[in-house]
């Protein structure tokens, strides 16, 4: 019977304060990374060995991004107050991409509108997706797919709402 609630509350909680199709983006990179979570922290669950660190960027491969899909690198950017950035990426041709773009409008797909806001670029086969916490953004660049994961802020969903509105490959 213990196994069955601590089960369920794990399974609720992901809910209610992860990435969920009905919910939206909420604290969590991942179901495992948390925003503002500590080196330490962050070391425990990455179970991944560290490929290289350069200018407070830690880098590995082979990690699950936000909707659970392996990607062959991921960058994590730490400040003195914790985790504050993720990109995720892929080597891929376009067809690729647009596999990987279509997974992630199809998870959020009815994700209600009060919840994540959305711009596209079906063109250039880029979105943002953003609310008061999280910014989501996923393009395609230089042969890779990139998927990044950020807190938050005036200034960057400024800058993402540009980017992703002008982007030229």
């Amino acid at each position: 019977m213990k196994k069955i609630l601590l089960l369920i509350f794990m399974i609720m909680s992901l809910t209610i304060f992860g990435i969920s199709k009905t919910e939206g983006l909420g604290q969590d990179i991942t179901s495992k990374i948390k925003f503002l979570m500590t080196r330490d922290q962050f070391e425990k669950v990455i179970q991944r060995k560290k490929i290289r660190e350069q200018n407070g960027i830690v880098y590995y491969e082979n990690v699950q991004d936000p909707i659970g899909l392996e990607q062959e690198l991921a960058s994590f950017i730490f400040t003195k107050d914790g985790l504050i950035s993720s990109v995720f990426s892929r080597f891929t041709d376009l067809q690729g991409h647009k596999k990987i773009f279509n997974q992630y409008r199809e998870y959020f797909k009815n994700v209600p509108k009060n919840k994540l806001t959305k711009i596209e670029n079906l063109k250039d086969n880029a979105i943002l997706y953003y609310n008061d916490n999280i910014l989501l953004s996923i393009k395609y660049f230089n042969n890779q797919t990139l998927i990044t994961v950020q807190l938050y802020n005036n200034e960057i969903l400024d800058y993402r709402i540009k980017e992703i509105k002008n982007i030229k490959e």
